[in-house]
């Protein structure tokens, strides 16, 4: 049975072209590669792997899941207040392991650890936090 008009005439069914996924199609195949990238990652914690490879392994997953080209972990320093760069990808060499950024409530970061609650930040070029200015929008969040 076609779908058709009041006057019966049978309306046209629009496919998308293969070389163009419509939109539900290509959420549903981030969808998927969501859950495989979290197979995969429960795969890794399970082969015995180091902590720090772990995380490793799981910000290389997490940008590729979240189509980012920067993608960190932070490590909460208490006695300087400061948020150490404990894993990534996409940064320049030096940072991991060795940049910190503040972890006062006027940071992103600062703001998801001390509150609990996430943060998306579209406005960073307009920050007065100079480590934020390069750029666009980032997500935190608190993990415990």
């Amino acid at each position: 049975m076609c779908p058709s008009d009041e006057n019966d005439h049978p309306k046209p069914v629009v496919e998308p072209s293969p070389g163009s996924p419509d939109l539900t199609t290509r959420a549903l195949q981030q969808r998927i590669r969501q859950q495989e990238i979290l197979a995969e990652l429960g795969v890794v914690a399970l082969q015995g792997n180091t902590f720090l490879e772990l995380l490793n392994e799981t910000v290389r997953l997490t940008a590729e899941g979240m189509n980012a080209e920067f993608c960190k972990v932070l490590e909460y320093i208490p006695a300087d207040n400061r948020l150490l760069v404990r894993a990534g990808v996409g940064w320049h060499e030096g940072i991991v392991g060795k940049a910190t950024v503040g972890a006062d409530l006027e940071s992103p970061s600062g703001f998801a650890l001390h509150t609990g609650k996430p943060v998306i930040s579209n406005h960073l070029k307009t920050s007065s936090d100079l480590e934020l200015q390069n750029y666009s929008s980032s997500i935190a969040f608190d993990v415990r």
